[in-house]
């Protein structure tokens, strides 16, 4: 079985690799057959990831490879930061864990905005009291945004070299977006979070689980 150091090796090589066959210059393809650099590229970027997040799932169980995979590999500056090596990954986790709170955060306002225009519940998920869910969305609002900054302040600890600050950043993520939910469910409600807060607490603690495990393999490397 590969160690998970073994296994980020292994992605380095395969970027390495696919930076080799970015570079050769364009041949013209036989009759039938377009040419394959880009499409070969891609992949092998891909597998670059996807090495990186069996990996991390080795380190932490807890952090979902389907998961890791799923959503860095989509990330705008995916392709940039797998030829950047584990460093950079671990700033794509943290970056993407910063930008879904960012996301949690403005749609909880605007949930808050339907909520008092309408003089009510939340239209489209609230069963409980209005004046619960108001409660509970202003702390979420508040809690989504302290996780925000946690992710930002990873992201540049990771930038700066200072990878044994990311598990101090990150380590309570996970509390906070349970204390989040946990203000649907106290006096006076019996209802639920709206599904589309769960969501957004899964993604929080998978993208804190993987920027953290990531780093660890950077450290495992010093």
């Amino acid at each position: 079985m590969r160690t998970p150091r073994a296994l980020v090796v292994l992605a380095t090589a395969t970027v390495a690799a696919a930076l080799a066959i970015a570079c050769r210059p364009a041949h013209a393809a036989a009759p039938g057959h377009p040419p394959t650099t880009r499409d070969t590229t891609t992949l092998l970027w891909t597998v670059a990831i996807d090495e990186t997040c069996k990996a991390v799932h080795s380190v932490d169980r807890l952090a979902n490879a389907g998961f890791c995979r799923a959503h860095l590999v989509t990330r705008p500056n995916a392709r940039a930061a797998a030829a950047g090596g584990t460093s950079a990954l671990a700033e794509l986790a943290a970056a993407a864990g910063a930008s879904h709170a960012s996301d949690a955060a403005r749609e909880i306002w605007r949930a808050l905005r339907l909520l008092r225009r309408d003089g009510g519940d939340e239209g489209r998920a609230a069963t409980g009291p209005g004046a619960v869910w108001r409660r509970a969305l202003e702390r979420c609002g508040t809690l989504y945004g302290a996780v925000r900054a946690r992710y930002e302040a990873a992201r540049d600890a990771v930038a700066e070299g200072r990878y044994g600050d990311v598990a101090t950043e990150l380590g309570g993520v996970p509390a906070i977006a349970q204390l989040c939910e946990a203000g649907f469910l106290g006096p006076g409600s019996s209802s639920r979070p709206p599904h589309w807060l769960e969501d957004y607490e899964v993604f929080n603690t998978q993208f804190a689980h993987l920027a953290v495990a990531i780093t660890s393999l950077i450290k495992d490397k010093e």
